[in-house]
């Protein structure tokens, strides 16, 4: 009979619990699974956008010239799928939002004074504590000479969950 009860008070106890609930919104993209995604593709394109607006090397352009530099994107190398194209989506809508720009498209008579390109690479590392994947990336301004005026770095860690 003791043994009968303590079942019934531990089932009780257990059936009492409270579950927690988060709560997100329904627009909110939610990583499962590590992996690169659009919102990823967007934060770091963005931060690295804002550092080449406020870079030294586009201020002294603007003190040296009226006009804005005319920019065209070059595709961005990846050794994943999708990891390129998404960048260059990004860059290529930021520029064109952006004032401090003109973006130069394959369909415009106008040439291009310098190309925005770089590349992003996925590196996965697997320890006893921790699964994850950097993906780095790396973004820079050359002029027609291929010479670089401006670069940029950005690592995205993603912790991958069994």
């Amino acid at each position: 009979m003791k043994n009968f009860i303590l079942l019934l008070i531990s089932i009780l106890m257990i059936s009492c619990s409270t579950q927690k609930v988060l709560k997100t919104d329904t627009q909110q993209d939610i990583d499962l699974s590590g992996r690169w995604n659009n919102t990823d593709a967007e934060i770091a394109t963005s931060e690295l956008f804002n550092n080449l607006v406020s870079s030294a090397w586009l201020k002294d352009y603007q003190s040296q010239n009226n006009l804005k530099p005319r920019i065209k994107i070059l595709e961005f190398d990846s050794n994943f799928k999708d990891g390129g194209d998404k960048l260059n989506h990004y860059f290529t809508q930021y520029t064109k939002t952006d004032a401090s720009f003109e973006l130069i498209e394959d369909s415009s008579e106008k040439k291009a004074e310098f190309f925005l390109t770089g590349k992003i690479t996925a590196e996965e590392f697997i320890t006893e504590s921790d699964n994850y994947i950097d993906y780095t990336l790396i973004t820079q301004l050359k002029n027609m000479d291929e010479e670089i005026l401006w670069e940029d770095k950005n690592i995205v860690k993603k912790y991958i969950k069994d």
